[in-house]
C-alpha cells in the first residue's frame, strides 16, 4: 500500500507473524556483528600482548638473572647494593606479571573501568620501555615489552566501553 509522505504507519507490517521484512535491516548489516567482532579482534591482541609479557618475564627471570647474579658477585658493589640491584631486576618481571593480568581481567569483565584500565597498562609498559631504552639502549627485552604494550594499547582502543 502507498502512503502518503510523513504518514507511514509505524508498525512494520510482517514482522508481528514472525516474516522477515526486507526493508529493515538484520542483526549482521546493522553493526552488532562488527561491534562483536571488533571486541573479540581487540581481546585477542590483549591476550596477545599478555603472553608477549609472561614471555618477557620468563626470560628475564629464569635467563637473565643468573647472569646478574654472576656479575655483580664478581663487581667491587657492596653487598646490600647487590641485594637491591637483585630485588629491583626480580621486580620488574613482576611487575610485567601484574600488569599482564591486569589487562586480562579488564579485557575479560564488563565494567566501566575495562578500557581505562588497559590503556593504563598499556601505557605503563610503554613507559618502562621508553625508560629502559633511554639507559640500557635497544636489546631484546626492549622490544618484546615495546611490542606488548603496543598490543594492549591497540586492544585497548579497540575495545568499546561497557
Amino acid at each position: 500500500m502507498l502512503w502518503p509522505a510523513g504518514c507511514q504507519p509505524s508498525v512494520q507490517w510482517g514482522a508481528s507473524r514472525g516474516k522477515p521484512n526486507p526493508l529493515l535491516p538484520s542483526n549482521s548489516a546493522s553493526g552488532v556483528l562488527r561491534v562483536n567482532q571488533r571486541d573479540k579482534f581487540a581481546k585477542i591482541l590483549v591476550v596477545l600482548g599478555s603472553i608477549v609479557l609472561f614471555a618477557s618475564t620468563a626470560v628475564h627471570s629464569l635467563a637473565s638473572y643468573p647472569r646478574l647474579s654472576r656479575a655483580l658477585a664478581a663487581s667491587n658493589l657492596s653487598v646490600p647494593l647487590q641485594s637491591a640491584l637483585r630485588a629491583i631486576f626480580l621486580l620488574a618481571g613482576w611487575d610485567w606479571v601484574v600488569i599482564a593480568v591486569v589487562a586480562l581481567v579488564a579485557a575479560f569483565s564488563a565494567t566501566k573501568l575495562r578500557k581505562p584500565l588497559m590503556l593504563i597498562c598499556g601505557a605503563a609498559v610503554l613507559f618502562e620501555t621508553g625508560l629502559t631504552l633511554a639507559f640500557i639502549g635497544f636489546f631484546i627485552g626492549n622490544e618484546l615489552i615495546g611490542s606488548a604494550a603496543l598490543l594492549i594499547l591497540c586492544g585497548g582502543l579497540l575495545l568499546r566501553s561497557s
